[in-house]
């Protein structure tokens, strides 16, 4: 009796070793259907993303008196869908303003010493920004289109 039972309890493990690998490996009998990669295919394409362009940002920074630079910021917002681009839009000139206020406390900080602006820092900041403004979800993006650093070299009194 023992002769039969090892050899069969042998053989059903190794069905199961078998259909388990089957399965964790996606073959045979569980390889994944093409009606699923066909009805990915069917579906209508995604709306492609809505840009909002907004106006220069022009940050002055100052040192004593004097504009010591300026900073330019070209800037676009990305969102997905025509609600929140209308969304988005209604709330531009709050958006622009926040943008404005944080970048002139924060830009003086940044470059100091003489450090470079650090983009991908400024667009994570200003993409904060544009959620705690339009709410979140509303913005899914925050485009820096070109950042210049126009430092201003003190000027000297004329010589008469």
């Amino acid at each position: 009796m023992k002769k039969i039972v090892i050899p069969v309890a042998v053989v059903i493990m190794l069905i199961g070793i078998g259909v388990s690998a089957m399965k964790t490996l996606g073959i045979g009998p569980f390889a994944p259907e093409d009606e699923a990669a066909a009805q990915a295919a069917a579906a209508p394409p995604a709306e492609p993303p809505h840009f909002i362009e907004m106006d220069p940002i022009l940050v002055p920074l100052f040192a004593g008196d004097r504009v010591a630079a300026t900073v330019q910021l070209l800037v676009t917002l990305e969102t997905l869908t025509a609600a929140n681009e209308t969304a988005a839009r209604a709330k531009l000139p709050r958006i622009s303003d926040a943008f404005l206020r944080d970048l002139h406390a924060y830009l003086p900080q940044a470059i100091c010493n003489g450090r470079p602006l650090d983009v991908p820092l400024v667009k994570q900041r200003l993409r904060t920004i544009a959620d705690r403004t339009v709410g979140a979800g509303i913005v899914n993006d925050v485009l820096v289109q070109s950042m210049t650093d126009a430092s201003r070299a003190p000027q000297q009194a004329p010589a008469n």
